[in-house]
């Protein structure tokens, strides 16, 4: 096995940032400098083009990016600090226009004579230890600025040999070109989904009685954290927070636990059938609507992600859920929300007047089946991305820890 060594990130690379600007620098589409933003970093890792602006003012020569660059982002405006320090390569894109970046992107510039591969410190650089880093050294209420001074006394460890580089960061690429087709196939079946049920739920929803949920089905918020319980018999049971529940599907790769009075217990355990709505976060994750089947036992959920409880009399779980992913329920979400920079969050007496098209219980098994025939392809791949990324995890603990002791 290869030796490995640790060094300061600050022997291997120097930061570069971006562009100072305002609003009124952008161009039009296509016209100027393209411009790398924020915005351009997907959550945890990933470039999003659909972040990219276009800058016209000048550009020193010395900010002018090229594909394959490697880039980190200095600050964030998500909740969780899911972008600060992330890194990006700069895509091969579409044309000759040059490329820029904003003051909220820093370029890694490697100190010639380094004989550090760059695609294996990005994976280096996606690892926890180095998430964790950034973040500590980040501060900000609404918006997380990264202390980019102190990001060259990071440490990391790493193979003497380039060659072993290269072979680690190989296997792990490997893995993510997988995960991109993957993540490629969900978008593509999202879109089938979301057209059909647009389809379903618009044929004929003005002749539909709209009832609002909180007349079928008991709303409630889950466990808060951090209350001591001094005195009281308690349990330890694991819960659920907003990052579990997706789109129509649950993430249990990280599940939580938390020691409750056993008396409380009760009040806070999720059944087979419950309805797990999120109270907010991202855009992305407002009102999420999936249905609980009792894959953890004894499984609570934390207050912000509301349990529905339905009157299966008159509503079943799985037409709620539908009708929440559907862009009707999307739309209403985002319409009662309160809003904050890229945040959205919803509370029970909005929730509670979720107006919800009402057929009789046999035409929501209908729509149901109709639906459930057309969502298993999209099911099988959001597996197959969860299984993908438990590997990568897993390859990622084991390739980039360095050597066992």
């Amino acid at each position: 096995m290869s030796e490995w060594v640790e060094k300061r990130l600050g022997e291997i690379l120097r930061l570069t940032k971006g562009i100072s600007y305002s609003s009124s620098d952008y161009s039009a589409t296509n016209q100027g400098t393209v411009f790398i933003t924020l915005k351009c970093f997907a959550k945890n890792g990933g470039f999003s083009k659909r972040g990219i602006k276009y800058y016209n003012g000048t550009v020193p020569e010395r900010l002018l990016l090229k594909t394959g660059d490697l880039l980190i982002a200095n600050t964030d405006v998500t909740r969780d600090g899911d972008i600060v320090g992330c890194p990006v390569y700069v895509p091969e894109l579409e044309g000759t226009m040059p490329i820029t970046m904003s003051m909220d992107v820093s370029r890694l510039d490697f100190i010639e004579g380094t004989e550090v591969n760059k695609h294996f410190l990005y994976y280096v650089m996606m690892t926890k230890k180095v998430r964790d880093f950034m973040k500590e050294r980040s501060s900000g209420s609404t918006v997380l600025h990264l202390k980019t001074s102190a990001v060259p006394d990071l440490k990391i460890k790493i193979p003497a040999d380039t060659a072993e580089q290269t072979r680690i960061a190989k296997i792990l690429s490997t893995v993510d070109a997988a995960i991109e087709q993957t993540e490629v196939l969900i978008a593509k079946y999202g879109r089938i989904r979301a057209g059909l049920m647009q389809d379903l739920l618009t044929r004929g929803i003005d002749e539909l009685q709209k009832v609002a949920l909180g007349q079928l089905a008991d709303v409630s918020s889950g466990i808060t954290l951090g209350k001591k319980h001094e005195g009281l018999d308690t349990v330890k049971l694991p819960y659920l927070r907003v990052a579990n529940v997706q789109d129509g599907y649950l993430d249990l790769r990280e599940t939580t636990h938390i020691r409750i009075p056993i008396s409380q217990v009760e009040r806070y355990k999720l059944q087979y059938g419950d309805v797990l709505m999120n109270e907010g976060g991202d855009f992305d994750k407002l009102g999420r609507g999936t249905v609980w089947r009792d894959e953890v036992p004894n499984c609570l959920h934390q207050n912000h992600v509301f349990r529905v409880r339905c009157n299966k009399e008159l509503l079943l779980p799985d037409y709620l859920a539908l009708v929440s992913a559907s862009p009707y329920g999307k739309s209403f979400f985002v319409l009662n929300s309160k809003q904050s920079t890229n945040l959205a969050s919803i509370n029970s007496t909005q929730l509670k007047s979720f107006p919800i098209p009402l057929p009789d219980i046999e035409g929501q098994k209908r729509l149901i089946n109709i639906f459930g025939k057309k969502a298993k392809a999209l099911t099988a791949h959001q597996q197959q991305l969860s299984k993908l990324q438990t590997l990568k995890k897993g390859l990622m603990q084991d390739l980039l820890s360095g050597p066992r002791e």
